[in-house]
């Protein structure tokens, strides 16, 4: 008889890290993945599971499954050893970041670097405990909402609302999460600085919250954010889509979020 064995474990595809189950049966040629599935015990996924993670068996048992590093040549693709894989790899980066600078993610990295100290320390939404959601160009319904690490976003994007929370979309498409926000505000693209300046121009000219004691600076963003009034961000953002993310947005989304108060994780 085959024995088999369920595993606790978490998939690793995407940073969302969703707790799974997996049943592994050993047989004549070794263990042997059986069955992938949600882990409703995990505390954070609670069960949730994607598409991703059930295919987890089938990446792993792909007979063109990569072994080793390749190289696209003029003969075809060529295997590297993995030393070398790294070393082309570092390089190649290092020149196409010096000749076409930066993109994805690496300015926002420079932006908490500067503000917290550290390239890795992203915030990321309380969704749990949030009553007030403002997304610019997010699609978590789509996404998972992966780099919030809030596996099973559908759920808790409900939980928000449920509890008399608002869900707020900014985004030129009417994307999956907009069809299902409370307000979706079409944007024209290329915009969400114009928005953002506005934003926090707003939430300073309502009267500024009392700061934690490390913030400094506050004045040089006054006066940085000074002429960013709402109504001049709704020229700037104003789309011909059947809606606007412009003065009264800015002014709705500073409300709200001078009326946050985080409590305290126990």
């Amino acid at each position: 008889m085959t024995e088999t064995t369920v595993r606790r474990t978490a998939c690793n595809l995407c940073e969302a890290i969703c707790g799974i189950l997996v049943t592994v049966a050993d047989g004549p040629e070794g263990p042997t993945v059986t069955d992938i599935r949600g882990d409703e015990a995990d505390p954070l996924s609670k069960g949730h599971i994607c598409p991703k993670a059930v295919a987890l068996r089938d990446l792993q048992t792909d007979p063109d499954r990569l072994r080793k590093p390749v190289r696209r040549t003029a003969d075809g693709w060529a295997e590297l050893e993995w030393d070398e894989a790294y070393d082309l790899v570092a390089r190649r980066l290092t020149e196409v970041q010096a000749e076409h600078g930066t993109v994805d993610q690496l300015p926002h990295q420079l932006a908490v670097h500067l503000l917290y100290g550290h390239q890795l320390m992203v915030p990321v939404a309380d969704i749990d405990r949030t009553s007030y959601l403002l997304m610019l160009g997010a699609n978590p319904l789509a996404s998972n909402g992966s780099m919030m690490t809030a596996p099973g976003f559908a759920r808790r994007l409900k939980a928000v609302q449920a509890r008399g929370g608002k869900v707020v979309v900014i985004d030129p498409r009417r994307t999956e999460t907009a069809s299902v926000a409370d307000e979706h505000h079409f944007i024209r693209p290329g915009a969400d600085a114009a928005f953002l300046l506005a934003l926090l121009h707003q939430v300073l000219a309502d009267g500024v919250p009392e700061l934690a004691s490390y913030v400094d600076g506050l004045e040089q963003v006054r006066e940085a954010v000074a002429e960013w009034t709402p109504e001049r961000a709704g020229s700037a953002v104003v789309t011909s889509a059947g809606g606007r993310a412009g003065s009264a947005g800015c002014r709705s989304s500073a409300v709200s979020c001078r009326r946050q108060r985080w409590p305290r994780r126990s």
